[in-house]
């Protein structure tokens, strides 16, 4: 380190020219956020394609935002319509089941095929985010 580098880091308390990151706990609250936005549209590319092949146009997001919410995003451009089109599928884990709400409406508890689908999903995304974004080995089920 050069002495112009001790200098100022001795001043500003913290190496200059470091790459080193910072301690999650001595980042800004707003930092943190933008981190944990980062994090989360990383997973969410990664998610993407976990939900079947990406039609052509389409831009797709799959991720999960809580604990108990996971999130289809998905938008394209309708070449009848020509206008941009845009879906949200949020699904809530509650206690009675996994509640599908499609922009912003309620459609129901999921079931059967589909709910085997999803749980599929989840289990391939949490592994492919394990492995490829945190360098752990997908989990055992």
């Amino acid at each position: 380190m050069s002495r112009l580098n001790k200098i100022l880091s001795f001043i500003i308390g913290k190496p200059v020219g470091s790459t080193q990151q910072m301690p999650a706990h001595q980042l800004s609250a707003h930092k943190r956020a933008v981190r944990r936005n980062d994090l989360i549209h990383h997973e969410a590319r990664i998610g993407s394609s976990v939900l079947g092949e990406v039609p052509a146009g389409h831009q797709r997001e799959f991720f999960c935002l809580d604990r108990s919410t996971w999130i289809w995003s998905e938008q394209w451009f309708d070449t009848k319509t020509q206008t941009n089109q845009h879906m949200n599928v949020r699904y809530e884990i509650q206690p009675n089941g996994i509640l599908k709400i499609v922009d912003d409406i309620p459609r129901g508890y999921i079931t059967g095929k589909e709910l085997k689908n999803l749980v599929s999903a989840i289990k391939i995304y949490t592994n492919r985010v394990a492995l490829e974004m945190y360098g752990q080995a997908p989990a055992t089920l």
